[in-house]
């Protein structure tokens, strides 16, 4: 564990020892980061300077700084600490005073447009509150570098230290097990009926749900009907438990023949329909959608090209995805639902 002594000692010496110009590069580095808007960055936001590398992460308690191409610990170089507001982390990298002022603005800005018609989840945060955020759903959800990380490193520098994420997704996983269609080492017990004791016992503020695109599989045998029924039941067991939790709903994206040896839309012939039940539940029950459905599939339909390189597996969208294609419409969902 580095103490915040050595943290200043390490931050000293880099800076001593750098150009100002590459201390200018990190503080535009930040800004990418903390802008809320037209975020376009690539798997690992690097800017190299005489082929030596500066990257970074966003954690909870700070901006962890990196050299090369994986945030091991080996390559760390220096934790920003968590402060009190954008501006006066800026403040504290150095970043120009007319900088601050464009992200302030824009904090300030997002800040406003969160009202009585915004999901609980930016209320509470707006609030001050500490918010537990749970997330039940598939490989599209489960991971290091999916939606819920991308959201969360738009909500943390907005909110330090308040979002509070466990992250329950499963590879593969759907509302109920399929005996006989899933792996039972890594799924038995771990699809979404079965892990409804799990959420509740977290006592999370809000939870959010997405197994659409796995229902769909026909191997997995779950029909709409059952897949409708499964969500319902998920929805219904945790508001019993929790009256006040917020329940989330997402579709994500469609998928395509990329020449792999599965042909994934013969697998999900009926996906949109699955999604669009979705649809149906969140408007009957009033919860917050996060329809992604609409937009790839406009995408798919237009720019095919564009598609094959967000989704380059024909089923699981990458890094540049999630930022691009993802969080503006979770941005949008949550900042005026359609309740």
């Amino acid at each position: 564990m580095i103490s915040f002594f050595d943290e200043l000692k390490v931050l000293r010496k880099i800076i001593l020892s750098r150009k100002k110009m590459q201390i200018i590069t990190v503080c535009l580095l930040l800004m990418s980061s903390f802008m809320l808007s037209g975020v376009n960055l690539t798997e690992a936001p690097v800017v190299t300077e005489k082929e030596q590398s500066l990257n970074y992460t966003i954690k909870n308690n700070g901006v962890v700084f990196f050299k090369g191409g994986m945030a091991k610990k080996e390559n760390l170089l220096f934790i920003t600490r968590t402060c009190d507001s954008i501006k006066e982390l800026l403040k504290e990298k150095g970043c120009p005073k007319e900088k601050r002022s464009i992200v302030q603005k824009e904090h300030k800005k997002i800040l406003r447009a969160i009202n009585k018609r915004s999901s609980k989840l930016l209320q509470l945060l707006k609030k001050g509150e500490e918010v537990k955020v749970v997330t039940m759903g598939t490989s599209l959800t489960n991971g290091t570098w999916k939606w819920p990380t991308i959201m969360t490193e738009w909500l943390d520098p907005l909110f330090p230290g308040q979002l509070v994420l466990y992250n329950l997704g499963v590879g593969a996983s759907a509302t109920q097990y399929s005996l006989g269609a899933m792996n039972p080492v890594y799924h038995e017990g771990k699809c979404g009926i079965d892990r409804i004791g799990e959420v509740i016992a977290l006592k999370p503020d809000v939870v959010f749900i997405e197994f659409g695109i796995n229902d769909a599989y026909i191997p997995y045998q779950i029909s709409l009907s059952q897949s409708k029924k499964n969500l319902i039941f998920i929805i219904e067991s945790i508001q019993n438990s929790i009256p006040n939790v917020e329940i989330i709903l997402q579709t994500t994206n469609p998928v395509a023949n990329m020449g792999h040896e599965k042909d994934w839309p013969a697998t999900r012939p009926k996906l949109e329909a699955y999604y669009k039940s979705y649809n149906e539940i969140a408007n009957s029950k009033k919860l917050v959608l996060i329809d992604n459905y609409p937009n790839w599939l406009e995408l798919f339909k237009k720019d095919r090209s564009t598609f094959v390189n967000y989704v380059t597996d024909g089923v699981h969208p990458n890094l540049a995805a999630y930022r691009e294609i993802v969080l503006p419409e979770i941005k949008k969902s949550l900042l005026k639902d359609k309740r």
